[in-house]
Parts: C-alpha cells; structure tokens; sequence
C-alpha cells in the first residue's frame, strides 16, 4: 500500500471516529431531555385530570343536594361516570378517591403511553396565530411528508430486492449480466416492486406504532451506530481501489468555474430535502424537547452529522466511480444500475453489494420513520386516536400511494399529470413546491408573527443560554431567507430563467 493511500487511510479513520463520537453524543444528549420532558408532560396531564375530576365532583355534589337533577343532566355532569385518566385504563374513582393518585401514578410510569407524547405541525401555528390560517403552513408539512412516503417507500422497497437478489445469488449469477435491462424489468414488474414496498412499508410501520422509545429511539441505538460502521467500511474499501486518488480529487477540489447561480440554487434546492426543512419533521420531532433543551446547540449538530455524513457517501461513491471509469454524473442510475457493475469487479463482489444494500435500506428507513411520525403525531393528536390506529391509517394510504407510484414504472406509464408519471408527478410537486412554499412561508411567519420576546426566550431557554446575533437572525428570517427560498423556488419551477428575461 502507498503511503498517500495509508495517509488517505488514516484521516477517513480519524473523521469516522470524530463523527461517531459526536452522534453518539448528540443523541444520548437528545435522549435525557426527551424522556424529562414527556415526563413532565405526563405528570402535569394527570394532575390536570386530577383537577378536573375534584371539580366535577364538587359541582355534581351541589346540585345533587339541590335534587336538581336535570340541571345535572343539562351541564354533562355524570356523578357516577369512571373519570378518564387514560384510554388505555378508564377507571370508576367515585367510590374510590385514591383510584386517582393511582392512575397518575401508572400514566406517568407507563412507558406505552408516555412515549408516544407529540404534539402535530399544524397546532403549533394555531398556538402562535390563533385565529389565522397560519396553520395550513403545518398542513402542508403533513401532506408533503405524507406525499413523499408515497413514492420515497418504492425506491426503498427496491434497496431491498437488491438485497434480496444478492443474498440469493441470482444478481451476479451470470457474467456480464445486463444491469440496465435488470432493472428496467424489476421495476416495470406489476407484483414484485409492490411486494418489496408493502416491506418496508411494513418496517417502518413497526417502528412507528412501537412509540417514540420502543420504536424510535430503539431503531435509532441499533441503526445509527451500525449505519456509520457499514458507512466507514464501504470508504475504507474504496479508497484503496486503483486510481481512488481521482475521486477524492474530484470530491475535495472543486472546480470553481462550473460554480454557477442555477448549481447553487439546486443545492440550495437538495439541503431542503436533506434537512426535511418544510415538511414538519423537525418540527413534529422538535415537540419531544424539554424546555430547556438547546436549539441551536442541535440545529447545529444536525447540519454538522448530516454534511458529514454526506461527505462520507461521496468518499464511498467517487473513488469507486473513478477506479472503473464511469461518469460521476451518472444520477440516479448509478445505485441500482452503475454501482452493481464495479462491485462485480472488485473481489467478493457479493459481500460488498449485501453491505451497500443494507447501508441504503438503513438509511432509507430512518428516512421513512421520520415522514411516518409527522403524519401519524398529526392523526394521534388532532383525531384523539391511539398512535398504532393513526399509524395503521398512515401505513394504508402510503401503500395505496406506493401502489400508483410503482405502477406508474409498467401498467400505469401511460397515465400522466403534466406530462409526468404519478411517481415522477409526486417528487415535483413536494421537492420542488411544497418544500420551498413551506420553508418561505415559516420564515416569514417566524419573522413577522411570532413575538420576538417569545422567540428570543425559546431560543435562549429564557435568557440562560446567549444568542448574540439574534437581531441578525431575526433580520435574515424576515426579510434575507424568504427572498433567498423564493428565489430557489422560482428556480425549481423552472420560472426564474423567464423572469430573467424579462429584465
């Protein structure tokens, strides 16, 4: 081995390392202030049920002593009606003061019921602008997280056949196999692509409807740490293929000519979908933090983790792309097509496929969880339904999506929305207007709405933590973001090249 190849070696092992350090630590710090939160959350619930039942109890006692028993009957006051503390336990407590005491006792220690604590996108615009229609900006979160999983779930279910095929033997099984025409037939297939996203459908329903710490935060102790091991894996092999040295090159040293309004624009327009900004989840997630949590603290270690890991990918990517010849620019192909072609070039080919596959059906799963919970927090608390039926409902209309997405590959091809398929129709209409409609118009309401005491406060966690440049940022959310998103979204619509030549 080279020594520039040893050098490469070590500091890809230094920035894993680095990294793994800081998301672990990210996320057990995540974890304390989610599990003190919903516990204060549960006891101030209960407490306040508590209230409820004294009162009720001390109002139905003056009119029954009054015998006015159709003033009771008319003000709802059922004397002998069980209190509601939990829908899971509805329990009597007229006879049975100390029932009460009980119950809170059991919802604040029930983890089944505690966990599943959220609070959905549009509420949250209802507390800050009661009265308005602010609130829809939350309901186009939801629908978009809901309209991606529609057809993100098709492209993660085919992860797993990929899977499946190399586990099986049949991907490699003969040489110099068509990739291209592979494809092609599995993904114009009327059964097996829907097969594959019913699994994952599946996969991530299970994940949902086990709560935020069975489900959630369990997936994410296994998954996160185990994604990062692949992850670093897959770079180390890479850059220890022949001529690696060009992909790192082409990755690291940028060619600042090419660098044009339109490329910045479209990266702006990729941070959107990377960040989930404007789709609800960090604001659904964001639900689970205690008071006292860190905003900027974390809304900089989830720009920081995911540049990383971004940086990662390309280190796995381009070196590979590079060592056998194939243009780096191959898009979406260069998974299921391209990338099947140089692993059956490198030793073990087999081995290398099954470790990639299941580093993207990991990632994509994390991805999945993320858009399900939005929609499915929204049901739960909006429809006071129990988290696993509002999941059950999510799951159904996401396959029903899922269905129309992968059939729009075969049966459906010929049925088009503005000249689009409906798997194509959907990704337009969420990445390239929803998306950026509702990252414009949260700044704006951030900026114009929201008093700037309440939001100094919650940004500084009541003036304990400094913000120095806070009349920047609110400057930049008010007036410089919604310019800059505007203009990105004109760009995706395709309609700033048309403005432009009109000045």
């Amino acid at each position: 081995m080279r020594k520039q190849q040893i050098i490469i070696l070590g500091i890809v092992f230094g920035i894993s390392l680095l990294g793994l350090i800081i998301l672990q630590t990210s996320y057990f710090q995540t974890a304390y202030e989610v599990k003190k939160e919903q516990f204060f959350y549960s006891a101030n619930r209960a407490m306040d049920d508590m209230v409820d039942y004294i009162r009720k109890q001390e109002e139905a006692g003056r009119l029954s002593e009054n015998r006015n028993l159709s003033e009771v009957r008319r003000r709802g006051v059922e004397i002998d009606a069980p209190i509601y503390i939990d829908p899971k336990r509805p329990i009597a407590v007229k006879n049975d003061p100390s029932a009460v005491a009980n119950s809170m006792l059991n919802l604040i220690d029930d983890d089944s019921e505690v966990k599943d604590v959220s609070e959905f996108v549009g509420s949250k615009f209802k507390k800050m602008a009661p009265g308005t229609k602010w609130c829809w900006i939350g309901y186009n979160g939801i629908l978009a997280a809901f309209l991606i999983l529609g057809f993100y779930a098709v492209v993660s279910g085919w992860t797993l056949e990929y899977v499946w095929q190399t586990v099986n033997g049949n991907l490699y099984s003969t040489p110099g196999v068509d990739f291209t025409a592979g494809f092609d037939n599995f993904s114009s297939n009327a059964l097996r692509p829907i097969f594959w996203t019913a699994v994952f459908i599946g996969l991530t329903h299970f994940v949902i409807a086990s709560g935020v710490e069975k489900g959630i935060e369990r997936a994410s102790k296994i998954m996160m740490p185990l994604l990062f091991f692949i992850l670093v894996v897959m770079c180390v092999r890479s850059v220890t293929l022949p001529n690696a040295e060009a992909g790192l090159v082409y990755l690291f040293k940028p060619d600042f000519s090419k660098l044009t309004s339109s490329v910045v624009l479209s990266a702006v327009g990729q941070a959107f979908f990377s960040l989930s900004l404007g789709m609800g989840c960090l604001i659904t997630y964001s639900s689970y933090f205690g008071k006292d949590t860190n905003m900027l603290a974390t809304a900089w270690q989830v720009t920081i983790i995911n540049t990383f890991v971004a940086v990662l990918a390309g280190i796995m990517i381009f070196p590979a792309v590079f060592s056998f010849g194939i243009a780096p620019s191959a898009g979406a192909q260069l998974v299921f097509i391209t990338l099947p072609n140089v692993f059956e070039q490198l030793p073990f080919s087999s081995l290398w496929s099954l470790i990639f596959y299941i580093l993207l059906a990991m990632a994509a799963l994390t991805s999945t969880i993320s858009l399900h919970e939005v929609v499915t927090a929204y049901i739960h608390e909006e429809f006071r339904m129990t988290r696993k039926r509002a999941a059950w409902l999510v799951s159904i209309g996401v396959f029903i999506l899922g269905i129309l997405s992968s059939l729009s590959f075969g049966l459906l091809k010929e049925f088009t929305i503005g000249g689009l398929i409906f798997f194509d129709a959907l990704d337009y209409l969420t990445a390239k207007i929803m998306l950026p409609l509702g990252g414009m118009l949260t700044c704006i309401f951030v900026g114009t709405r929201v008093d700037k005491k309440i939001l100094k406060a919650e940004l500084t966690n009541e003036g304990t933590i400094k913000f120095r440049l806070f009349s920047i940022y609110v400057f930049f959310m008010k007036y410089v973001s919604p310019i800059a998103i505007g203009i990105v979204f004109l760009n995706e619509l395709g309609l700033l090249d048309q403005l432009k030549k009109l000045f």
